[in-house]
């Protein structure tokens, strides 16, 4: 069996996130949706549709005679899901109140939309599920992220492999302590894992005076600074350095938050610096739901979460003493700086500032 993914109007409501990047290419918990997919069922090749403004930047391979499984690009695997996939035959899916999540499609008809560059779901009997794991909207990302942890553990049999901690280090549950091959922990790191486990990937390097609280994943080659406060539900992406206050936070990639401050309930694309001092908002002085702006539209939009922080695109820089409003909407490669709240609304390839 083969695998392509496709994208559908949704991705709109993903943006700043899916100007630069696929939503299969999301981080979510430790793994990319892409790379949990591959895991779970193990295709001969993967291969995706992506709209026009991505095509240069994406490779995809042709699809071959196998049969294809298309995959929603928003939606993340999990075990029930696997089960009705093993179920499915040719001209048969799933979806979730109007949504095309996946179906099963013959190898010359998975070509022909493969070469349309959209899959045609008339005539494909899709079976309606609840509660699908679907991204709908971009705070979903650190909304799952904590639940994405521990099913990435199970998914990748991580559970079965703890790893003997470091002298030095204080952990109350040290058998939810999971360490990759060749990671740094120094002595005086504080790791509470009561609340979820904690991962800690290949070259990751925690400094010491770290406090990091489960469930939390410092993926491949991230550095955590000295005391640095990691609470629970956050990720740490590839090649991510952090340091200050951090809460719920999901950062892609590349990026750095490496001094002071607070930042919670967000996400940050890849290749971001935040600045010495600069501090997100994420709740509202009256405790309100948290209101954003659509990127596209700029339509108001009601999260229906008491706490969110910032989502950040990719290339984004703030300078030192930001301060950066709740539910704020960040484009690709913007500048923030000065003395009063952002705008909670910035489009890409902005200078903003006082």
């Amino acid at each position: 069996m083969q695998i392509s993914f496709f994208y559908d109007k949704g991705i709109t409501r993903l943006f700043p996130l899916t100007l630069t990047r696929p939503a299969d290419f999301f981080r979510v918990g430790i793994y990319r949706i892409h790379e949990k997919w591959q895991r779970m069922l193990q295709p001969k090749q993967m291969s995706r549709l992506v709209p026009a403004y991505l095509s240069a930047q994406y490779r995809v391979d042709e699809l071959t005679d196998e049969p294809c499984l298309w995959i929603n690009s928003r939606l993340l695997p999990d075990f029930d899901l696997q089960y009705h996939i093993r179920d499915l035959k040719i001209g048969q899916g799933l979806q979730h109140n109007g949504t095309p999540l996946l179906c099963l499609q013959d190898g010359m008809k998975s070509r022909q939309w493969f070469d349309a560059g959209e899959p045609d779901f008339n005539g494909i009997s899709l079976s309606e599920i609840e509660n699908p794991h679907l991204i709908e909207n971009t705070w979903d990302v650190f909304r799952m992220n904590g639940e994405q942890i521990v099913f990435d553990l199970d998914l990748y049999g991580i559970y079965s492999r703890p790893g003997k901690l470091p002298a030095g280090v204080i952990a109350d549950h040290p058998d939810q302590v999971f360490l990759e091959d060749s990671s740094i922990i120094e002595p005086g790191v504080v790791i509470i894992s009561s609340e979820g486990p904690v991962y800690i990937g290949k070259n990751a390097y925690i400094m010491a005076g770290s406090v990091i609280r489960g469930p939390a994943a410092i993926c491949d080659n991230a550095t955590v600074k000295m005391g640095c406060r990691i609470y629970g539900d956050t990720t740490i992406g590839p090649y991510c350095k952090v340091g200050g206050e951090i809460n719920n936070v999901v950062m892609f990639s590349y990026s750095n938050k490496a001094h002071d401050g607070y930042l919670g309930n967000s996400v940050i694309g890849r290749w971001c610096n935040i600045g010495a001092d600069t501090n997100s908002s994420n709740l509202k002085n009256n405790y309100s739901m948290i209101r954003v702006n659509d990127y596209q539209t700029d339509e108001i939009v009601d999260t229906g979460l008491q706490f969110m922080g910032v989502i950040m695109g990719d290339h984004c820089m703030t300078a030192i003493n930001c301060m950066l409003t709740a539910g704020s909407l960040i484009g690709v490669s913007t500048n923030l700086f000065g003395s009063h709240f952002t705008p909670k609304l910035v489009k890409s390839f902005q200078w903003v500032g006082q």
